[in-house]
C-alpha cells in the first residue's frame, strides 16, 4: 500500500491534494487558491528580508526605509513588491469568495472546507482597532471606571522610550497642540536620562464628551497615545454652602498623549518660571489684568 494512503498524517493530505473529489467542469477561476497560497509565500519572504533592515523605532523607522530604498540591493524592487502583492491578495481573497457563492461551493460535500475558510477569512480581517469601537457604542465597562476598552488597548502601547521620540511631527498634530495650548491644554515635564520631555494634556467635563472623544480618536490614530477613547477621572471637590462644607464628586475625561523631546519648543514657548514655578503665560497675562 501506498505510504499516502497508509501513514495516519500523510492520509490527510493525500485526502485534500490527490483523491479529493473535484468537477469535471475545471476552470481557471479555480486557480485563486493557489494564487492566495504564493501571494502569501511571497509575502512572508519579501517580509522577512524587509525585517532584515527595518528598525521600528520613532527615531530611525524613516531613516531605515530610506536605507532599504537607495542602499539596500533591490530593495526597492523587496519593497514594491511586498506593497503590492498585499493589494493582490486582497483581489484574490474576494474573487475567490465570489467564485465560490457563484457555483455553490458551501454546499455538501465541500461544508467544512467552507467553514474553515470563512473563519481564516474573518480572523484576516479582525483588527485590534474594531474590538474598542464596537465596545465604545455598547458601553461595556469593567467595576471601577476602568473600562474594558482601555484593557484591550493596553496591548498596542509604544514600547519606545521617552527619549527616543524625536518625531518628525506633521502640521496637522503641531496645528492642534499649539491652539490646544491657546485653550485648556497643560503641558508636565518629565524628567528623562538626558535631559526634559514633555506631556501634553487636556481634561474636560462630561458635558464636552463629545469633543474630548473626538481628539483622542484622532491622536490614537496618529500614534500619540495608547488609547482610543479618554480616561475617565473622578475628582472630589469642596463646595461651600451656608457654613457647611460638602463633599460633592465631579466627573471629567481627561487625554494625556505621549511624551516627546521634540515638542519641547512648544511647552518652552507657552510657559515661564517664575520664582521656582513654570507658569502658563495665559494665567500670567490674567493675573496681571486683575
Amino acid at each position: 500500500m501506498r505510504i499516502l494512503k497508509s501513514n495516519p498524517v500523510l492520509t490527510i493530505f493525500n485526502s485534500y491534494l490527490v483523491d479529493s473529489p473535484q468537477p469535471s467542469t475545471l476552470s481557471y477561476l479555480w486557480n485563486f487558491g493557489s494564487l492566495l497560497g504564493l501571494c502569501l509565500i511571497s509575502q512572508i519572504v519579501s517580509g522577512i528580508l524587509l525585517a532584515m533592515h527595518y528598525q521600528g523605532s520613532a527615531s530611525f523607522a524613516f531613516a531605515s526605509v530610506e536605507h532599504i530604498m537607495r542602499d539596500v540591493n533591490d530593495g526597492w524592487l523587496i519593497r514594491m513588491v511586498h506593497a503590492n502583492i498585499a493589494s493582490f491578495f486582497f483581489i484574490c481573497v474576494y474573487l475567490h469568495i465570489s467564485r465560490g457563492l457563484y457555483y455553490g461551493s458551501y454546499r455538501s460535500p465541500r461544508i467544512g472546507v467552507w467553514v474553515i475558510g470563512t473563519i481564516i477569512f474573518f480572523l484576516m480581517m479582525a483588527k485590534i482597532e474594531m474590538w474598542p469601537k464596537w465596545l465604545l457604542i455598547k458601553n461595556i465597562k469593567i467595576s471601577k471606571n476602568i473600562s474594558l476598552l482601555n484593557v484591550l488597548s493596553a496591548f498596542s502601547k509604544s514600547r519606545t522610550k521617552a527619549e527616543s521620540r524625536i518625531g518628525p511631527h506633521n502640521m496637522d498634530v503641531l496645528s492642534v497642540l499649539i491652539c490646544g495650548m491657546l485653550g485648556d491644554w497643560w503641558g508636565d515635564i518629565i524628567k528623562i536620562s538626558n535631559g526634559y520631555s514633555v506631556r501634553y494634556n487636556i481634561e474636560q467635563s462630561i458635558s464636552n464628551s463629545a469633543y474630548i472623544h473626538h481628539l483622542t480618536n484622532l491622536f490614537f490614530n496618529w500614534g500619540y497615545c495608547s488609547y482610543i477613547i479618554p480616561k475617565f477621572i473622578k475628582k472630589n471637590e469642596s463646595l461651600f454652602d451656608k457654613r457647611l462644607v460638602k463633599s460633592i464628586d465631579r466627573y471629567n475625561y481627561r487625554l494625556s498623549l505621549f511624551t516627546f523631546s521634540s515638542l519641547n519648543w512648544i511647552y518652552d514657548s507657552f510657559y515661564c518660571e517664575i520664582e521656582g514655578k513654570n507658569i502658563k503665560k495665559k494665567y500670567l497675562f490674567e493675573l496681571k489684568n486683575i
